[in-house]
């Protein structure tokens, strides 16, 4: 038995024994916030025991978004634009955590990933908080509530990665806490807003800030929000009916949000034909979230506990409760119209909407669990929490820190438990120590996602990814006359007209021209050769007194 076996068999078993031990000491005396700073704690210690035996950050592969997002933010660090994208000329689709993230690791590209890294107990922190403080009824707080609130905040950060078969897509813990910390953080937006939104008052100006906030934090979730909200409106009696305030919030983030959309639509314009636009809103993920049981059946108990749940806040009819209702039902709404979408080749986003509807139904299922935990209290005459703390015990087996096995569920570990290659890190290290900050690189796939990820070196392709630029052909081309032409005055105009300074080598260069050695490619009179190791060589482009031309 190997010792990932042992250790994460030892974690499960901890976590499920004391979480038993915690409900079992606030049994005579309930108190929610303990439970809560429970929850937290034990998802903070899931993260610890997920990420501390990787032998690199979780996710950085070839190709991948992780390692792509590390790389613009490195980009950033290194002193280029947070709209930018790791391939020079392309806009980036998330400026804002470039500029975040890439601010934080105070001009040190080499710190960008582990900054990238603390994003996932920040996000973890912020969704527990958000829930459990962000939708309390500031006046007539009970008891009640706040242990409904608790178990809302159980419900989202352990339930809603449930399934009865596990493709990668479904895992919403693994893609939205460890891979993509970032988009996480919308969900604390989301539960910000929720309360600003059913609070009795003048709350548009906080609505809209925060609405504003989350279109830069991740867009998708202010599009599925805003729809929710509106329908959440409508629901109200007419006597309820309050549509100035939330349009005008809704006014006031759209031009919060207007100079991102007008940025990716420059980019991403869903009438044009380019790969750029092409992939954002005709993803192929789509297709597998096209069948309708994945997002019904195969959610297991949150899709029946959260049914329970839509009609509990159907019957209750608080203004939270019909908010709730509304931004739940809207993106039910959403993904029925997103499966005929996706089979006609039309499908946005397919896994974040569906990451976006099981954190709403982890709402709902906080809520029935509730509900059930209330009637069992009655019935049995236990006072006020200790149902709610056998809900918690009787739902641990469905916790994603108790079943959760990496080696054999995530898909991602065969990449994790291996180093990046000592290699890999010694030519990214001279390229950071020895070419200028403003260098830009023609390089292979490997080299094209590691140069920007760990030198924060823009490149001029990066094939591995699936974002690729709108003149895909003008680079592939230039990349040829760079790589295979021996006239210096034609590689200096082609170098100068896309930006670029040095040339790295690597294996998929070489086997796609067929070269043998570094020396077979790029040997017209205009390269110098600067270092060279088993993984890659790096060459300058001398350009004489001209510069090339930034783009």
């Amino acid at each position: 038995m190997s010792q990932a076996l042992l250790g994460y068999t030892a974690f499960r078993l901890g976590f499920v024994l004391l979480s038993m031990a915690c409900a079992a000491l606030l049994w005579k005396r309930p108190r929610p916030r303990l439970a809560v700073a429970w929850v937290l704690a034990s998802q903070l210690a899931a993260w610890l025991a997920y990420t501390i035996p990787l032998a690199r950050p979780y996710g950085m592969a070839e190709g991948t978004d992780r390692a792509f997002n590390v790389g613009m933010a490195a980009c950033v660090a290194n002193g280029h634009s947070p709209l930018q994208h790791t391939q020079i000329g392309c806009r980036s689709p998330e400026p804002f955590w470039n500029a975040v993230v890439g601010a934080l690791s105070f001009a040190r590209p080499e710190w960008t990933a582990a900054v990238y890294g603390l994003l996932s107990p920040l996000a973890i922190l912020a969704v527990g908080l958000s829930l459990y403080v962000g939708l309390r009824f500031r006046n007539g707080a009970t008891a009640e509530d706040a242990w409904e609130r608790f178990l809302i905040v159980f419900s989202v950060l352990n339930l809603t990665s449930m399934s009865l078969h596990r493709p990668t897509l479904t895992v919403f813990y693994t893609a939205n806490f460890l891979l993509k910390p970032n988009h996480a953080v919308g969900f604390a937006l989301i539960a910000l807003a929720v309360g600003a939104r059913f609070r009795p008052g003048r709350r548009w100006v906080s609505l809209s800030f925060i609405l504003g906030l989350l279109a830069w934090v991740f867009l998708p979730h202010w599009f599925y929000l805003a729809l929710g909200l509106v329908l959440s409106a409508w629901l109200a009696p007419a006597s309820e009916k309050k549509w100035r305030p939330l349009l005008m919030a809704l006014a006031v983030s759209s031009l919060i949000a207007a100079p991102l959309m007008a940025h990716l639509l420059r980019a991403y314009n869903p009438i044009q034909r380019n790969p750029s636009a092409e992939h954002m809103w005709n993803d192929p993920g789509g297709l597998s979230l096209a069948m309708p049981t994945v997002s019904t059946v195969e959610l297991g108990p949150l899709f029946v506990l959260g049914l329970l749940g839509l009609w509990i806040l159907r019957r209750r009819g608080s203004s939270r409760d019909r908010t709730m209702l509304g931004i739940i039902l809207a993106v039910w709404c959403l993904w029925g119209a997103s499966i005929p979408a996706a089979l006609l080749g039309f499908a946005p986003e397919p896994d974040d909407l569906h990451y976006y509807l099981r954190f709403v139904m982890g709402l709902a299922t906080g809520t029935a669990l509730a509900f059930l935990a209330r009637h069992g209290e009655r019935a049995l005459r236990l006072r006020n929490g200790q149902g709610h703390l056998a809900a918690f015990v009787l739902c641990l087996p469905m916790s994603f820190p108790s079943y959760w096995f990496p080696p054999a569920m995530d898909n991602y570990h065969p990449a994790n438990s291996q180093p990046i290659g000592r290699r890999v890190v010694a030519y990214t290290k001279w390229i950071r120590e020895n070419t200028p900050r403003t260098a830009v690189f023609l390089a292979g796939q490997d080299a094209a996602t590691w140069i920007p990820a760990l030198a924060g070196r823009p490149v001029l392709l990066a094939e591995a990814g699936k974002l690729v630029p709108r003149d895909l052909q003008a680079r592939r081309h230039a990349e040829r006359v760079l790589l295979t032409s021996e006239d210096a005055g034609f590689v200096r105009m082609i170098a100068r007209r896309f930006g670029v300074t040095h040339v790295a080598i690597d294996r998929d260069l070489l086997e796609r021209y067929g070269a043998r050695r570094c020396s077979d490619l790029a040997h017209a009179p205009a390269y110098r050769y600067l270092f060279s190791n088993a993984r890659a060589c790096v060459l300058e482009i001398d350009f004489g007194d001209q510069p090339p031309a930034a783009q």
